[in-house]
């Protein structure tokens, strides 16, 4: 019999007293906390998404002021201002993804593979909504979940005018 109270040997005691009543420290606890937290970061890295193309009625032909772009796969990506050459727009993508590590990383490529496919050389970034769909609630923490809608212009180049 134990005469002193310390922050060890209550522990020790909360765990036997856990594992004779097959509360919390049961094997089939311990596998549902690791399944259950598992399940929840495999939902918080890869999400679900999908990209979809709708070509243009009547292609229009414009001419931007430039802005900012870089390349992903040889597709150009214009998040502000658009291409200072002649250009026409081929279509429209627009992305839903619910936010997941995974797939804000993969969000640029996904989006230039879909635009290489339909023929264009680029997109424009329109707009980006995002919406808050709830929360993964794990042991001391919260993580927002959320569903991201992006609108995007596909385009193609024109020859230059001689």
């Amino acid at each position: 019999m134990r005469t002193g109270l310390n922050a060890a040997s209550y522990r020790d005691d909360v765990r036997r007293l856990g594992r004779e009543r097959g509360s919390f420290g049961s094997p089939t606890t311990q596998s549902f906390r690791f399944m259950a937290g598992g399940a929840m970061a495999l939902a918080l890295l890869v999400g679900c998404y999908t990209t979809t193309f709708t070509p243009a009625s009547r292609p229009r032909q414009y001419t931007g002021d430039g802005g900012t772009a870089h390349q992903i796969n040889g597709v150009e990506i214009w998040t502000f201002g658009a291409p200072d050459r002649p250009f026409e727009i081929i279509g429209w993508l627009e992305d839903q993804r619910h936010t997941g590590l995974i797939s804000r990383q993969t969000f640029e490529p996904d989006v230039a593979a879909a635009a290489k496919k339909a023929g264009g050389d680029g997109v424009i970034l329109q707009h980006s909504d995002t919406q808050l769909r709830g929360y993964a609630v794990g042991s001391g923490y919260a993580v927002p979940m959320n569903d991201k809608t992006s609108h995007l212009a596909v385009f193609r180049y024109l020859p230059a005018p001689k």
